[in-house]
């Protein structure tokens, strides 16, 4: 099957499972994943891509818990998976990399999802959807500011080079905004 379809594939497969997700995590951030993803690779990538897991790691990006959880999810998403003639040993590693994809990344195809992933968390863009998320969560502007800096900021390395370029470029613009922010919220504490 031809990459292309491959991805429309999975996207069929997947969109209704990201309906109930928050703004930040629902099936437009898979398309923003797919669209950073193709700038990374057309940046350039010096290992050969393989498709397939590139657009399962794409769609499935925010699906591994549910196929951890959710037995009957797992079992029809293998079937799917089979449908699209891919062997019980390749599901197995696609499941791996799914695991491991946004902590540890190993395969090109991770590193690439991971840093599309992580770039959309910084920058303009980042701070609006965090702030959003938190907002419904019910969280403080000093908590998610507390998040940001301490799970993102400071520990989030980018794999490509690509990702290395985009992320330190909005990470910056980022902690200039967070630092701005905290000397208003402490102005108003006067």
């Amino acid at each position: 099957m031809p990459k292309d379809n491959y991805l429309e594939s999975f996207k069929n497969y997947v969109k209704e499972h990201y309906t109930s997700k928050d703004a930040a995590h629902n099936f437009e951030h898979i398309e923003r994943i797919i669209s950073t993803s193709k700038k990374i690779i057309d940046y350039g990538v010096d290992e050969n891509i393989d498709f397939c897991l590139l657009a399962f790691l794409q769609c499935f990006h925010g699906l591994n818990r549910k196929l951890v959880t959710d037995s009957e999810f797992k079992r029809n998403t293998v079937d799917f998976l089979l449908g699209l003639g891919l062997s019980g040993e390749k599901i197995t590693i696609y499941f791996e990399c799914l695991k491991r994809h946004c902590k540890s990344p190993q395969r090109i195809e991770e590193k690439i999802v991971h840093d599309s992933n992580f770039i959309e968390a910084v920058g303009s863009y980042g701070l609006a959807r965090a702030f959003n998320s938190a907002g419904t969560r019910g969280q403080t502007i000093e908590e998610i500011i507390d998040i940001l800096e301490t799970h993102y900021y400071n520990t989030i390395e980018c794999k490509t080079q690509f990702g290395r370029i985009v992320y330190n470029a909005r990470k910056k613009f980022a902690e200039d905004f967070l630092i701005l922010l905290k000397k208003e919220i402490d102005w108003y504490k006067e």
